[in-house]
């Protein structure tokens, strides 16, 4: 057989289940042809050869699919990590320089004062869908609350040899909101279509970093606001057709960030920012240059009963290459979608199964961009946040 006709089998052009359900016609067919014309021995044993051909390949092309899902597609809801760090906030920050010359800005323990942003003034956000920290009274529990971004294991300096990973230090961008909406098409460029990040909306409700910060300038070449959108269908996918954003809109999970105060005087020195910084030169996330990463990461896996196949890839960072798209509306705000219909198949039907256990689960969100050589390691989040008892029927509807 020749190489190419081994790469189309192993292919994801061939469902994993197929050569199962070959098996079974040839089975059920010899059973009922046997009955009236017994089979010589040299029949017999093709027959047994083809079963065990047909066994072998179908272990091979599962596990290859399921080794394909963790590279290719964004881990969200598998096992969680067992240590529990304390979150300490990014504006208590002291330099260690590493290996390397660059400078990583890490947790200062000695330190102690107000968290940036302040708690009490995050319950703010564009579509006022989740609040922050505790559930409303009435209707969906879920709700949002800030993140430990030293719960992700990512890579450190001298990774390529070592595989070495480590918690990663508090993240570029303080979470400020998260929303959970749907509406009757794809939600898309939510940076261009708020007036929030038009400089459009002047309501004194609005908390004053989500509208200016006085450290910030053009001059820093990073964004002020840094907004995540994570499209998700809502329906199960299927195996002859692909998902349709025209048929399932489906639902967002829109999570928004400003810039920590804290870095703003050491970005020459960060590696994360210098990854930024490409990433927002090149446009788009790809795996041979600059890619971006996303970590999942459940909290309390044995209590909403996943399974094994799935929690394997909890905490695992994996790349969002092709369904990532960017939008940059100002210097001030650039903005990071991914569709999850553009995954693979064995991905989504995960996500999929898992819609309902969501309503009890506590998750964790993070993204970085992937660094491969010594001068980009440390790894270190753009940013995370956590999110309880998600409830994706209950998406605020929104027009757009």
């Amino acid at each position: 057989m020749s190489l190419s006709l081994l790469s189309l089998l192993n292919s994801s052009l061939v469902p994993p289940y197929a050569p199962v359900g070959v098996a079974f016609f040839l089975f059920i067919y010899d059973q009922i042809s046997f009955l009236y014309n017994p089979p010589t021995t040299g029949k017999l044993f093709f027959r047994i050869s083809l079963y065990l051909i047909l066994t072998l390949y179908t272990y091979i092309r599962y596990k290859t699919a399921f080794a394909r899902m963790q590279i290719e597609v964004d881990g969200f809801l598998v096992k969680s990590m067992t240590k529990k760090t304390e979150f300490v906030s990014a504006t208590k920050l002291s330099e260690i320089v590493q290996p390397n010359g660059t400078v990583l800005l890490s947790p200062r323990k000695e330190d102690t004062g107000p968290i940036w942003p302040p708690i009490e003034t995050l319950g703010w956000t564009p579509f006022s869908s989740l609040p922050c920290n505790q559930p409303r009274p009435k209707g969906a529990q879920h709700f949002w609350s800030k993140g430990a971004a030293s719960e992700f294991q990512v890579r450190s300096i001298g990774y390529k040899s070592s595989k070495s990973k480590e918690g990663s230090a508090p993240p570029l961008y303080e979470c400020i909101g998260v929303d959970l909406v749907r509406s009757n098409k794809l939600i898309t460029n939510v940076s261009g279509s708020c007036p929030v990040f038009q400089n459009q909306s002047q309501s004194s409700t609005i908390p004053a970093y989500w509208t200016k910060d006085p450290k910030w300038s053009p001059s820093l070449g990073v964004p002020r606001i840094l907004v995540i959108n994570m499209q998700l269908p809502y329906s199960s996918p299927s195996l002859w057709a692909p998902q349709s954003a025209d048929s399932d809109p489906g639902y967002s999970i829109v999570s928004y960030y400003a810039l920590s105060p804290a870095f703003v005087d050491k970005l020459d020195t960060c590696p994360a920012v210098k990854l930024l910084k490409r990433l927002m030169a090149e446009g788009k996330s790809m795996k041979e240059t600059t890619a971006l990463k996303a970590i999942g990461l459940v909290e309390n896996l044995d209590e909403i009963g996943v399974p094994e196949i799935v929690s394997g890839y909890n905490g695992k960072p994996v790349l969002v290459t092709k369904s990532a798209k960017m939008h940059a509306f100002s210097p001030e705000v650039f903005e990071i979608e991914f569709d999850v219909r553009q995954w693979s198949i064995l991905a989504r039907k995960s996500l999929h199964s898992l819609h309902d256990k969501l309503k009890e689960a506590k998750c964790q969100f993070g993204m970085l961009i992937e660094g491969k050589t010594d001068a980009e390691l440390p790894e270190q989040l753009l940013g995370c946040y956590r999110i309880h008892f998600i409830d994706i029927h209950e998406a605020l509807n929104i027009v757009i």
